[in-house]
């Protein structure tokens, strides 16, 4: 049996290699998600159905009541026989008063002819026991107060309560793990597609880093040959700077489809080490645009992580500041932690961005206006960061104000040594 249940567990969620796992994690998600959305639909459904169901029993039961209790009042019955559940009080012209036999003690008292006013009325006798009361007048001076004994009702409309609950709960819970298992289902082609789609996406960048290199070193070469052709040495110095960021957008896009084969693959990574390379690297590029760049990294601070994806953030965040960033201008790499959290910030004192497109600009593609003309123009470079910070599990945020520079932080979870 339990090896049948194992089979069964493995045709509905068979073993994810560890490269789909964030893909997995997303399928299962929507399957999740699909299921509650069904659960919640269903549950309204049942409610509403179940409200109505009883709203309109128990007000068929209050017609019954009231008739059967008016029937009784109203005559036709005699004091000794009443019908089942009632007991009837009579007073006779003469003032006698007679009551039904086995009337429970006090309920005659309490029914008194007398003292009751004419028309339908309650009666709560207590131990749970109510009464619906009628009282009746009659040609004959005479008066008959009719007593019918709710608690039988009562209990039935308690089962009907608990029946109504019982078939709900069942219901919604058949229509949550049939939502899940058909969730899955029609989900489960989405996972595949993305699987496909990062694994192409790595296939190509992959074989499209070799020839782009080849052909950024041939750029190079005749760049480096010179022209006495203005135009010429135009077109070629452009030529490098197409192919150079061409290369960067395949590395990136490399880099994105390894992040999710390695999520179980991290190692220790020094977040000042990483500050200093990263402004060793950019330093003649920044000498060159006369911007002053430096690191404020006094100590190490140690996280868990991919140490070439953390360079390739940073490095993105650099190049992007210093992009925005005109003659005289400063940017500093800043790290820092707590117990926590370590946060490495890159500000620069430039343009600045719109607080309110600060989200937009991580997206995939999205280009700040001031972007033109400076550094990568495909926005595929505060995407990757936000890609890699999460893929970290921390987080980015850029903050700035237009013409007062701006700030773009990483929080990455510290890595504690057991």
């Amino acid at each position: 049996m339990i090896g049948g249940a194992r089979r069964i567990a493995a045709r509905l969620w068979p073993p994810v290699p560890a490269g789909a796992a964030g893909d997995h994690a997303l399928v299962r998600r929507a399957a999740l998600v699909i299921a509650v959305q069904l659960a919640v639909a269903v549950a309204l459904v049942v409610a509403v159905g179940g409200l109505l169901a009883l709203s309109l029993t128990t007000q068929a039961q209050h017609q019954a009541i009231d008739t059967e209790v008016r029937q009784a009042a109203a005559g036709g019955h005699e004091v000794t026989d009443p019908p089942p559940g009632v007991v009837l009080v009579e007073r006779a012209p003469d003032g006698t008063i007679t009551v039904t036999p086995h009337a429970p003690p006090g309920l005659a008292a309490a029914l008194n002819p007398d003292h009751m006013r004419p028309g339908r009325t309650g009666f709560d006798a207590g131990h749970e026991h109510r009464y619906a009361v009628y009282t009746a007048d009659h040609p004959d001076h005479s008066r008959t107060v009719a007593a019918l004994d709710l608690h039988p009702r009562d209990e039935e409309r308690d089962r009907l309560q608990a029946g109504l609950a019982v078939a709900g709960g069942f219901g919604i819970c058949a229509a949550a793990v049939i939502g899940w298992l058909v969730a899955r289902r029609a989900v489960r082609p989405l996972g595949s597609a993305l699987a496909l789609q990062r694994r192409f996406v790595a296939d190509a960048s992959h074989e499209l880093r070799t020839p782009l290199t080849i052909l950024h070193t041939r750029a190079q070469m005749l760049q480096q040959r010179g022209t006495s052709d203005p135009q010429v040495q135009s077109g070629l110095d452009k030529l490098v700077a197409g192919t150079r960021e061409l290369s960067d957008i395949v590395s990136d896009l490399l880099l994105s489809a390894e992040l999710q084969s390695r999520r179980g693959d991290r190692e220790q990574a020094d977040l000042a080490a990483l500050a200093h390379a990263v402004v060793d690297d950019f330093a003649p590029a920044a000498a060159r645009d006369e911007v002053r760049l430096a690191a404020d990294a006094p100590a190490p601070v140690q996280v868990a992580g991919v140490p070439v994806a953390l360079r390739r953030a940073l490095s993105a965040l650099v190049d992007n500041a210093l992009g925005h960033t005109g003659p005289g201008g400063t940017v500093t790499v800043t790290v820092s932690r707590t117990d926590q959290v370590a946060s490495i910030s890159v500000t620069d004192d430039g343009e600045g961005i719109d607080p309110d497109r600060a989200a937009e600009l991580t997206e995939r593609f999205a280009r700040g206006p001031a972007a033109a003309g400076h550094g990568r123009r495909f926005g595929l470079g505060l995407a990757l960061v936000r890609e890699v910070v999460h893929a970290h599990g921390g987080t980015l945020t850029l903050d700035g104000r237009p013409g007062l520079g701006t700030t773009a932080s990483i929080t990455i979870p510290v890595a504690h040594r057991s």
